[in-house]
């Protein structure tokens, strides 16, 4: 069949030009022969390719005599005495209609099959399976499979993937047919860097309001951070994502707070997304297949975060061969090997370490110059296809994180977790995932002061399961339904004496919670141009508490000095339900633009109180209770989408409006750490956010980029009926993460053969900060007053990078490959703030200080290697 679909490939592109060449003429007699084996026979003894459904020949008999005929006019003396007929593509290429099929050539017929990788035998997801004649194509679900329903006909069917070769065959479709692919992965890109992973129209068709999906290939030449990419800068250089502070990983989605973003490792919950606190990102760049940004429409399987979802993928191992891959420089060293077992198990390790001790003496603060610091981290990956239909993923993770400020102050902090996959291909329409995962956090803070040393320690550890079925009976409709459980226990914090210290041991407590959650989704094609999907999941949130829960005086303000009782409660109990519906539509205007919308519901259990933005061991995760409310938001994007000089360049603009009308605001001065009344500190307001983003994309050619501009405005407010329970006299107030402007270039240009140059320029405005409006003494000390939460701005921030790569080979065959970057972070020296503090120096007036992390140029080179 494949060697047909070859013939008629290269007959139907030279067309008639060799009919003049050709001189077969037939010759038979045939005396009551089924017609079922005289074809063949004159296609074995002519080399004719006949094409026909052998259904239509059964119980067929001819009597026929055929004198130096032309092979059309042969067929047509055969078939005369039937009702089928004949159609020539070629000299020698020939189909057969039967008269019903004949009269109406518009009747569907289904393609439906298979995506695998030709050397694992793995199904590819995302993959774009095309008809080129009728400008169609479906893309593969996560088992791999494809449904086209086309009018029957001849076609040319189309398959590719980024970062895969592609692929072409002739397919006569004239009823129902299987046709699985293989594609083999593309080791090396010459010319075009792509950023997208999507179909060159995926965005344009797509019910995704603010979704970007990455593959980290097409973006590691970008100028990172110390010479390594950083998934955390590439998501904060995207429209609607803002950074906390220069020089930290943790980011803020269309005016979310930090611990509003799901970030998801392969399945597994990570609470802490940064080393070194915000230095590096724990995402090790050499392992990650993909990764991908939701900040808008969010699908219904996803739960418990308000603000969005950073979902990223690891590679999957080979089982085909051995690879090893590193990089060394003085910052980062890394190292990953790919080690195939059998034909079907494989292993992905990988590992990394740093110790940039260099780099902080860079930094002007003379405390942070004192500074050691170190990280290390591992990951393991496993996958065994059971069989054809089963495929067992299991992947682990292990990071440690080491900081000595020079003050007798060590923090640390530590992450384990193992996380499951077990997809099941059911049928050619149904396929389930189970997925699991355990996931250990901890945080520590030792002072090694000699009369107040102490050891304090907090964290939690989650135990998750989603089960999910998925059906797809063809490309205009998909669908797919589950149940979502997670359990955790949150360490509220320990404190143990330090040597002699006079500190005295003190133990929070624990709490413990459980998150379960049904969903169910469905995506339609309502016509050629409008697709809509509509999910829904409820969410139902228990407590089973060690800890006692404060009761406050419902007649006064919530504090330490109202708390009239403490209660104990046995078993666990239900304190909130929620339903989250989340719809999205997509409305092709023509071939080159869209519109797009969306409303999400999304409600959030567990909660992060800190007194810093950046991540320290001082902050503390809980879950919701009586006096912790779930965070709730509610919203609603609309977008326009269009595709320029032929698909090279996609724009987009997006609105959003978001309402957060339960939130939780700590109170101005209040402290995290080994606070007994911690509730007491903790207010219930609202929350809202709007803005518009602008998104320029060059996905191909020599130079690639993007560009990204959002206007935005972010505010909260507290109101509560008691004075001494508002905040700012219960009127909204700027959020600590309000920035109205927020730039992004980031581009790539390939210079030649083996050089490429990066570069990375970010602008956005200074963030909210609260400082003292005047001072007064009083027994000699002097007292600072605040009149207002976030009453002035840091001073705006931008900054240039810049990176140059010199690949070492690019032959695709070379079984060594290596490559040289050479980076410069903060190309101009730019002293941005990373915050702004007030205190009274020598008590005797309130001076403003800037605190700067990282005001100096900051070269690395690294080298990179795969073998």
């Amino acid at each position: 069949m494949r060697m047909r679909g070859v013939l008629l490939l290269v007959f139907v592109a030279m067309g008639w030009l060799s009919f003049s060449q050709s001189q077969t003429t037939i010759s038979e007699r045939f005396g009551d022969v089924p017609l079922s084996r005289a074809l063949p026979q004159l296609s074995k003894d002519y080399g004719l390719e006949i094409f026909y459904l052998p259904e239509w020949l059964e119980g067929i008999v001819i009597d026929a005599e055929i004198d130096q005929k032309p092979p059309a006019e042969a067929l047509n003396i055969l078939l005369r005495e039937t009702t089928i007929s004949v159609e020539q593509l070629s000299p020698s290429v020939f189909i057969l209609f039967a008269e019903d099929r004949l009269v109406d050539r518009n009747y569907s017929v289904a393609l439906k099959g298979q995506v695998l990788d030709g050397k694992t035998g793995e199904a590819i997801a995302n993959a774009l399976v095309g008809i080129k004649e009728l400008a169609v194509g479906s893309p593969t679900d996560a088992a791999g499979n494809y449904t086209l329903d086309v009018p029957a006909n001849t076609y040319i069917v189309s398959v590719s993937g980024l970062n895969w070769g592609s692929t072409e065959q002739v397919v006569e479709l004239y009823d129902d047919k299987r046709l699985d692919f293989e594609l083999f992965a593309e080791t090396v890109q010459l010319e075009d860097v792509i950023i997208s992973a999507e179909a060159s129209e995926e965005n344009l068709t797509s019910t995704n309001t603010g979704r970007v999906t990455l593959q980290l290939e097409s973006i590691r030449k970008l100028p990172a951070l110390m010479g390594e990419v950083d998934i955390s800068r590439i998501v904060q250089s995207l429209p609607g994502v803002q950074s906390v502070g220069e020089g930290s990983s943790g980011f803020n989605v269309r005016g979310g707070s930090i611990d509003q973003n799901l970030v998801l490792m392969d399945g597994i919950p990570i609470l802490n997304s940064s080393h070194l606190l915000g230095l590096f990102s724990v995402f090790n760049p050499d392992l990650i297949d993909n990764f991908t940004v939701l900040k808008g429409s969010i699908p219904a399987h996803y739960g418990g975060r308000a603000s969005s979802v950073i979902a990223v993928d690891l590679q999957e191992p080979d089982t085909e061969k051995f690879s090893l891959s590193g990089g060394v420089g003085p910052v980062s060293n890394k190292l990953s090997m790919n080690v195939p077992v059998n034909e079907d198990f494989a292993l992905l390790l990988g590992g990394r370490y740093s110790n940039p001790s260099w780099i902080l003496g860079l930094v002007q603060d003379p405390d942070i110059q004192e500074t050691a610091a170190s990280f290390a981290d591992a990951n393991v990956k496993a996958r065994y296809q059971l069989n054809p239909n089963n495929v067992l993923g299991i992947s682990g993770y292990w990071s440690e994180d080491f900081y000595d400020i020079g003050q007798d102050s060590i923090f640390r902090y530590s992450t384990v977790a193992l996380s499951g996959e077990w997809i099941q291909n059911i049928s050619d329409h149904w396929f389930t995932s189970i997925e699991s995962y355990w996931t250990q956090y901890r945080a520590s803070l030792t002072d090694e002061d000699e009369r107040q040393g102490f050891d304090y320690e907090n964290g939690t550890t989650s135990t998750g399961l989603k089960i999910k079925a998925n059906y797809v009976p063809n490309e205009d409709l998909t669908s797919n339904a589950g149940v979502d459980l997670k359990f955790s226990q949150y360490l509220l914090g320990e404190v143990q004496p330090e040597g002699a210290s006079s500190i005295g041991s003190n133990d929070f407590g624990e709490e413990f919670s459980t998150e379960m959650a049904i969903f169910g989704e469905i995506s339609y094609k309502l016509t050629d141009r409008m697709t809509a999907t509509g999910g829904l999941r409820y969410s139902s949130f228990f407590r089973r508490d060690v800890t006692n829960q404060l009761v406050f005086d419902s007649e006064g303000p919530k504090s330490p000095f109202t708390v009239v009782d403490t209660l104990s409660y046995n078993g666990s109990r239900n304190l909130y339900n929620f339903w989250e519906p989340r719809v999205a539509f997509s409305y092709r205007l023509d071939q080159q633009s869209s519109v797009k919308g969306s409303l999400t519901r999304s409600v959030q259990y567990e909660h992060l109180f800190s007194n810093s933005t950046a991540s320290l061991p001082t902050d503390l995760w809980r879950p919701s209770s009586e006096n912790i409310v779930p965070q709730v938001s509610d919203q609603v994007s609309l977008g326009y989408f269009r595709n320029l000089s032929n698909n090279k360049l996609e724009a987009s603009v997006e609105v959003y409006y978001k309402r957060l009308p339960q939130l939780n605001v700590m109170r101005t001065g209040a402290n995290v750490m080994q606070n007994e009344t911690l509730d007491a500190d903790i207010l219930e307001g609202e929350g809202r956010s709007y803005g518009v983003e602008i998104f320029l994309k060059k996905p191909v050619g020599r130079m690639t980029g993007w560009v990204s501009y959002t206007l935005s405005r972010t505010e909260n407010r507290v109101a509560n009926r008691f004075r001494e329970d508002q905040i700012n006299d219960g009127d909204f107030f700027l959020a600590d993460f309000d920035r109205p402007h927020n730039l992004n270039i980031s581009g790539s240009l390939k210079l030649g053969r083996l050089w490429t140059m990066s570069g990375n320029f970010v602008y956005f405005t200074g963030r909210p900060v609260t400082v003292p409006v005047s001072s007064y003494t009083l027994n000699g000390l002097r007292i600072l007053t605040i009149n207002e939460r976030n009453n002035i701005r840091t001073p705006d921030t931008h900054r240039l990078d810049l990176s140059w790569t010199l690949e070492g080979s690019n032959k695709k065959n070379a079984r060594w490959k290596n490559s040289f970057t050479f980076s410069l972070y903060n190309v101009y020296a730019r002293a941005n703030p990373f915050s702004v503090f007030v205190t009274a120096v020598d008590n005797v007036s309130p001076q403003a200080f800037k605190l700067t992390v990282l005001g100096n140029v900051i070269p690395s080179f690294t080298y990179n290697f795969k073998f």
